[in-house]
């Protein structure tokens, strides 16, 4: 008797299962969707962080825009809004690694106007608020989000900011963890909960230290 040859269906099953689980997952969020945010804090880095290989340095302002085109193009192939005129024009500054003229990693820092889940930071004075941070998924593994991160600690505490304030979804561990290996600590936590897609609890902040 020939042995029984193992059929296809498992792993056809096992895809069904996952679109199952998926399509689950989608429905849940439309009637109920909860996030929650770490909000975690470093201050200025007073030595410069060496530079990852083969990188350098962009940063756009509104005074300096010669690499807006740069930053333009990585929001775009990051699927991120075209905002890059408007947040320069609120005063939010553009920081990338760039290699081979592509803008591999970046991320933005604003001054002003931060809200994360209602929650509105009180502006004070030396307080900077990074946002925004993609890793081209061709980057990713050499260490470029925490070195970009440590990168404009030291830039801008050398321009006066003392104090950077980050926030992350709990669930997006890989950000969590270079966030983390920047040197930055956790001081809080805040959420929101959503229903039907339209009725909203924000929870207020939970604070470990401030």
């Amino acid at each position: 008797m020939p042995p029984m040859r193992q059929s296809g269906p498992d792993v056809t099953r096992h895809g069904l299962t996952d679109r199952a689980a998926r399509l689950a997952r989608g429905l849940r969020r439309r009637v109920y969707d909860r996030r929650d945010y770490l909000l975690l804090r470093a201050p200025a880095l007073a030595a410069a962080p060496p530079t990852p290989t083969g990188v350098t340095l962009v940063r756009v302002t509104a005074a300096q825009p010669g690499g807006r085109a740069l930053a333009a193009t990585a929001m775009r192939q990051a699927d991120e809004p075209p905002e890059v005129d408007a947040r320069l024009a609120h005063g939010d500054e553009f920081f990338g690694w760039v290699e081979a003229g592509e803008v591999q990693s970046f991320g933005w820092v604003c001054f002003r106007d931060r809200t994360v889940a209602a929650y509105r930071y009180p502006e004070v004075a030396g307080q900077a608020f990074l946002y925004n941070f993609v890793t081209a998924p061709r980057a990713r593994g050499r260490g470029l989000y925490p070195a970009l991160l440590s990168t404009m600690r030291h830039t801008l505490g050398a321009a006066g900011y003392d104090r950077f304030e980050i926030d992350v979804r709990i669930d997006n561990t890989a950000s969590v963890r270079g966030i983390r290996k920047a040197g930055f600590v956790e001081v809080g936590r805040v959420g929101t909960t959503t229903w039907l897609g339209r009725f909203r609890r924000h929870a207020a902040p939970r604070w470990s230290q401030r």
